[in-house]
């Protein structure tokens, strides 16, 4: 989050969307933390009501606000590489962040549901915080549509749909003649070369970021599609046990989005790993300078 906020990057729109992304997966991650050091304590802070409807309408509208900004990085990187001026003009700073003010309202908005819908110790359920069947409001099945098509659906595509439309810029950017210029001409263009290199290692930073995300949370699209198929269907302890153990295997892999990040960033984007050494040299040098300043 730190190297995001760089001088040399932050003015690119791409990186508000990244950092925008860190900020949710963050959040998340703390909040299963903190499940996990209240239970090795002795107490479950999940079997509080309130607690459990809190935490479960964070990590949702974390999970789904982190994928769309994802995805508005996705159509920023096509904006980006268009050859239409029009077109180039929504890869901008102040486009990002009125996208990133509504992303974040509409998530909040959407997912209020979960204050009504969650509640600890619900019977034969797989957690001790889960969805609720015993209401009027058929929770389980809006549950099971939202996470589909708002977060398992839209950005996965668009995410996949944009990507394609970026490279395919860039293939047609590089077979494109080049047309001897003016000198002075030449110049603007040597001027914008390191631009466009750090808009490339962006690029890779961000579609290796959008192949963990969809590969993280496929299996769980899988899984709430079978659980809403066999909602209502007797079941044996059995296959109760073995449904249970698999919720908990694709709820891990779901989560390690916001616990690898750091490291995909770290091995697909060669900006991010010089960033992060200047930010590490810079630091260095100002712990030196204050063993060094006399008492």
């Amino acid at each position: 989050m730190i190297v995001f906020t760089r001088k040399t990057l932050r003015s690119n729109p791409c990186v508000v969307y990244l950092l925008a992304t860190t900020i949710p997966c963050t959040l998340a991650l703390y909040f299963a933390y903190i499940v996990k050091i209240s239970q090795n304590l002795g107490f479950d802070l999940t079997t509080r009501p309130i607690f459990c409807k809190l935490r479960m309408y964070i990590v949702n509208s974390s999970q789904f606000t982190s994928s769309w900004f994802m995805m508005l990085a996705c159509i920023d990187r096509y904006a980006s590489s268009s050859k239409y001026v029009h077109i180039r003009n929504f890869s901008r700073l102040s486009i990002a962040y009125r996208l990133i003010l509504i992303v974040t309202l509409t998530g909040c908005c959407i997912y209020t549901y979960i204050l009504h819908c969650y509640d600890s110790h619900v019977p034969n359920s797989p957690i001790v915080c889960y969805i609720r069947t015993d209401t009027t409001f058929p929770c389980y099945l809006f549950d099971s549509i939202i996470f589909l098509t708002l977060f398992s659906t839209i950005p996965p595509a668009g995410m996949t749909i944009f990507g394609a439309l970026t490279l395919l810029n860039i293939r047609k950017r590089c077979f494109r003649q080049i047309v001897p210029l003016p000198t002075i001409v030449s110049n603007v263009n040597r001027s914008k070369a390191p631009m466009q290199q750090l808009d490339l290692k962006l690029l890779s930073m961000l579609f290796a970021q959008v192949l963990m995300l969809i590969l993280s949370t496929m299996p769980l699209s899988i899984y709430k599609i079978y659980s809403a198929a066999t909602v209502n269907l007797m079941k044996t302890q059995m296959r109760r046990v073995i449904e249970n153990f698999l919720f908990q295997l694709v709820l891990t892999l779901s989560n390690l989005n916001n616990v690898t990040t750091f490291y995909w960033y770290l091995l697909s984007g060669r900006i991010f790993r010089k960033e992060l050494m200047q930010l590490f040299k810079r630091q260095n040098k100002m712990t030196a300078r204050r063993l060094t300043i006399p008492r």
